[in-house]
């Protein structure tokens, strides 16, 4: 405590000076003087420390006046007093909400980032806080909160944890500022012990009275609240007035409410975040990857996990690239007006000691691969430019990550929302609730007078940083809001990952098929607010027992009426198996994450209300049977694509199933997100299996197309045939709508473009000028006559751009241009004269073709 005097008398002499009241000036110091040498100023630093308040002499700030106001007037602060300012909805806190979430490859270092964050929270010591909040788990989340206090007199925030009884003090300190201390009133409590929860019935709502009690209790219990005192002595009117002075200086000017969420992209919590997409207006997001292990493999899927677990990330990532799954994560921080900027940031994690030339270029390699990926997304201005190097085993780095978590909070402004608000948030955090009728929430909001709109507008606001979900903004039908989110997923976990208990007992779970009385059992008769999500999300579909066909020595025996189809409850090996004779379905990478087998089903159904759902165990695997024709629609997801099969060609099958998509096209416009784009395809004969990677990638035809390839005409039987003149003819009497339709932007090559091909190409021809003129003649005029042209920027440039001309009106022909271009690599990289030199030469021409098409993938090419 003597460190702490020191500078104590320091500030005081410097109030001396300013004081215009030379003898109040002096009472206050010796008040103060006499507070510090007692056990309850430890108290007071005590009180302050728990909430990030900092005593004056912590803060630095020499100049600000400690001056006792001799004018401040006390105020005695009731239960009636404390709902009045609650429910003044023009008394506002200034309040930052903000949710970081963590997510990257495994083992690239994201939990470690997480903890290291987390470094900089405070423990609460709060008086009377019986638990800290358990920072709450679900499979594939992990979820911590925070609390930031921002005050004048410091640079940046204190954070401190979220704690079940606390969370709303800051707010509620931060009112009495605004609305008491700055207008000269002390606020004076009265000693807990003097109210009794019994005794309040101001809102004459039991939960309510219950948290308004709770709130005064809990703050009058606190050591830098001034307590209201029947017999006061000059000693103890000295001592409130030291305590009043702190409280007056070190108030909280605004908080920050932060969300951590430690994510690991399991299917169920992949599905339900994406879903959020437009609403998380408030969400920055932190991707993590190893810059030694995975820059080199971001355009190859994972190994295959051969235990077939379901959750294992490789098996989520089998059909997409790495870096585009990484980066449609970014998806969720949009914003549906589209303004939001640079709040995602990619760290690539190393174990190099200090900044060398070759880690430099590594991460120069892996933003230029990143760029034209993250443009296709659509997430180009959500991304910052550069990317972060990150060693977790320096302290520099450890702390520049710190650092970065402290300017987030520091840069986002704040806004004002009302102190009701919180009080009606908090209230669920001091209860079992985990989702709340929006009824029931109504009724509460009005006792606290907020109004309808304002309701809307707390929902709103509190889903923005993921603190609620109201899940009514995506889906208007959903009567609940989710009042806390991760242990809402937790008991969804109990269904998207059954127990061996509940597949003995319920078997149509192992084939997707959930009966309600499975339901029940599983969400203790509650399950109307945990199905009713998963439906709204469009992750499972109502269906009654005639539209399954079900089989008692298959599924076992059920009386149930109603039923679930929930694909993501099958834990089966999915079906891999390509098969190129189908017709495939392919979703352009900027399209939002729709859940299709699911969105499918409903929208096939209500097209053909007979249609049975045939049952499979295959997680990637949904049949229809058409009773009328006996006629079985096979889909199998290879995200992006979709494997169409059909047991028999027929025109009506094939006209409801491109009006089922063009339905869930115009479905996600109506929520507010952009357009799923779409295209049907026929997987070409010239593709080798054996180099398959990803059906975007291979070689293939858009229908309508009714002049195939010589390598598709010979190799066609006569179902081949009839299938291919059926979708023909369906889809030029149904076409995909324009504003559906799926180019990838393959279809437009800029003239800039063109030119930096030219130019970039030119580079490298100074050295072999005669091989690469021969190799750029044979690949775009199919010709080996050079006659005098010369190998520079000009003549390429014409040579590529004659040649774009003349398939302007071909499909994709920015695909075909990569294509191209790769071929004058893989022929001039022949001529070099040491392998080395080969392998620059072909790595560069593949990142131009990379850059025209983010699916090019140079073994897919025979």
């Amino acid at each position: 405590m003597a460190g702490l005097s020191g500078s104590h008398q320091n500030l005081l002499e410097e109030d001396k000076n300013e004081s215009q009241d030379g003898s109040s000036s002096e009472e206050s110091r010796e008040s103060i003087k006499d507070l510090r040498d007692k056990e309850s100023f430890s108290e007071l630093v005590t009180g302050f420390k728990s909430i990030g308040l900092p005593l004056p002499e912590q803060s630095g700030a020499k100049n600000i006046s400690r001056k006792m106001d001799s004018t401040l007037e006390d105020l005695l602060v009731t239960p009636s007093y404390l709902k009045e300012c609650i429910t003044n909805l023009d008394l506002k806190a200034k309040v930052k909400p903000i949710v970081l979430s963590f997510n990257g490859l495994p083992d690239s270092g994201k939990t470690t980032a997480v903890n290291c964050v987390r470094g900089n929270v405070k423990e609460s010591v709060f008086r009377q806080v019986r638990s800290a909040l358990k920072q709450p788990k679900a499979e594939g989340i992990a979820f911590y909160e925070m609390v930031a206090a921002s005050l004048s007199v410091l640079k940046e925030p204190i954070i401190n944890e979220f704690t079940t009884e606390s969370c709303f003090a800051p707010v509620i300190l931060s009112a009495f500022k605004k609305k008491l201390l700055s207008k000269g009133k002390l606020p004076r409590f009265h000693d807990p012990s003097q109210v009794l929860c019994s005794d309040v019935y101001e809102f004459e709502q039991p939960d309510l009275d219950e948290h308004l009690c709770f709130i005064y209790q809990f703050l009058s219990q606190q050591a830098f609240i001034v307590k209201n005192l029947e017999h006061s002595d000059t000693d103890s009117d000295s001592k409130s007035k030291a305590q009043s002075q702190f409280l007056i200086e070190s108030l909280p000017e605004g908080i920050a409410l932060i969300n951590i969420w430690d994510v690991t992209f399991t299917e169920s919590v992949r599905h339900f975040l994406a879903a959020l997409q437009g609403h998380l207006y408030n969400h920055h997001m932190w991707l993590f990857l190893d810059l030694n292990r995975d820059s080199q493999n971001l355009a190859k899927p994972p190994d295959t996990d051969k235990k077939g677990s379901r959750q294992n990330l490789t098996m989520l990532m089998q059909w997409r690239p790495h870096l585009h799954y990484l980066l449609r994560l970014c998806k969720m921080s949009e914003d549906k007006e589209g303004i939001r900027k640079r709040v995602c940031t990619m760290f690539a994690t190393h174990d190099v000691q200090c900044r060398s030339e070759e880690l430099t270029e590594k991460v120069k390699n892996l933003e230029d691969g990143i760029r034209p990926v993250a443009d296709q997304v659509g997430i180009l201005s959500l991304l910052n430019e550069k990317i972060k190097t990150l060693n977790l085993h320096t302290h520099d780095d450890l702390q520049g990550l710190q650092q970065k978590f402290q300017r987030i909070i520091s840069e986002k402004p704040f806004e004002d929302i009302p102190i009701a608000w919180i009080f009606l948030r908090t209230l669920f955090y001091r209860f079992d609730w985990k989702v709340i009728s929006r009824c029931d929430l109504q009724a509460m909001a009005e006792k606290c007078n907020i109004d309808e709109e304002s309701l809307q507008k707390f929902c709103k606001f509190y889903m923005s940083f993921g603190s609620i979900l109201d899940l009514s903004l995506i889906n208007s039908n959903y009567q609940y809001v989710i009042v806390k989110p991760i242990g809402f997923l937790n008991d969804l976990g109990s269904l998207l990952n059954p127990s061996k208990e509940i597949l003995r007992k319920f078997r149509t779970i192992e084939f997707g098929i959930v009966p309600e009385t499975a339901c029940l059992h599983l969400f203790n008769g509650h399950y109307f607010a945990y199905m009713d999500a998963l439906v709204s999300l469009t992750l499972a579909i109502r269906l009654t027992k005639h539209s399954v066909e079900l089989k008692e020595d298959e599924h076992g025996l059920f009386n149930d009426d109603l039923f679930y189809y929930v694909p993501l409850t099958r834990i089966a090996d999915p079906d891999a198996t390509p098969n190129f004779r189908s017709i495939h379905i392919v979703t352009s990478i900027n399209t939002p994450h729709v859940f299709k087998q699911v969105a499918f089903t409903k929208y096939f159904l209500q097209l053909l209300p007979e249609s049975k759902l045939i049952p499979s165990k295959k997680p990637n695997k949904t049949i229809i049977m058409d009773p009328a024709t006996g006629i079985t629609v096979t889909l199998v997801s290879h995200s992006p694509a979709i494997r169409l099969t059909l047991s028999k060609p027929d025109e009506r099958i094939c006209s409801k199933i491109v009006q089922a998509y063009e339905m869930i096209a115009e479905s996600a416009i109506s929520r507010g997100i952009t357009a799923v784009n779409y295209k049907f395809i026929k997987v070409c004969a010239k593709n080798d299996p054996s180099k398959f990677q990803y059906i975007p990638s291979c070689h293939y035809h858009i229908l309508p197309d009714d002049k195939l390839c010589p390598k598709c005409n010979e190799a066609a039987t006569g179902d081949d045939v009839k299938l291919l003149q059926v979708w023909n003819k369906t889809l030029k009497e149904h076409p995909v709508k324009d504003c559906f339709q799926s180019t990838e932007g393959l279809t437009q090559v800029k003239g800039k473009e063109i030119a930096e091909v030219a130019a970039k190409i030119a580079s490298f021809a100074s050295k072999n000028a005669p091989v690469h003129l021969h190799a750029i003649i044979k690949a775009f005029n199919g010709t080996d006559d050079v006659k005098d042209l010369k190998a520079d920027d000009i003549t390429i440039n014409r040579i590529i751009l004659s040649w774009y001309e003349s398939k302007r009106d071909t499909q994709e022909p920015r695909r075909q241009l990569a294509r191209k271009i790769f071929e004058v690599g893989r022929q001039v990289s022949q001529s070099c004269e040491s392998e080395d030199e080969e392998k620059k030469l072909i790595t560069e021409y593949i990142k131009m073709s990379k850059n025209l098409d983010v699916y090019f993938d140079p073994e897919a090419l025979s």
